[in-house]
């Protein structure tokens, strides 16, 4: 009984760390994050916080774009958009494989502890939503 109140409280923490978050689609990612990690849908969970993450993300080189005039904020968000823009919808998941590593050398707003703890999500993210095997022949 214990450790299913100590869960419920770290749940209701994340829930009011929701409050924090001045995105509202950024807020509805985490919130469905969470939603799915109480349910029991970690998978699920680990896809939806890693959208939340990297719309985060390009949020942020966006506002450094823009209001700070930042440019290597502006070169990311400039080569994401001529990403999504392209016709050949081939290239569409590359901005997202490459963010982390340019927000943190090119940018340079996350620090390396944070990078691998980001780095770990996106992970494994690519193991929840590709079927990927271990080595008993189990999906992850």
């Amino acid at each position: 009984m214990r450790y299913q109140m100590r869960s419920y409280n770290q749940l209701a923490d994340l829930e009011a760390l929701l409050l924090e978050i001045q995105d509202d689609n950024i807020r509805a990612y985490a919130g469905e994050a969470i939603a799915s990690y109480s349910a029991g849908a970690y998978r699920s969970a680990i896809v939806s916080i890693w959208i939340a993450v990297v719309y985060d993300l390009y949020q942020k080189f966006r506002i450094l774009s823009e209001t700070y005039h930042d440019k290597a904020a502006k070169q990311n968000i400039e080569e994401i958009d001529k990403i999504r823009n392209n016709p050949d919808k081939k290239q569409v998941a590359s901005w997202e494989r490459k963010i982390l590593k340019n927000a943190r050398d090119k940018v340079q707003m996350i620090t390396n502890l944070e990078y691998e703890r980001l780095d770990r999500i996106q992970q494994d993210r690519h193991r929840c939503t590709h079927p990927v095997l271990d080595s008993e022949g189990f999906l992850f």
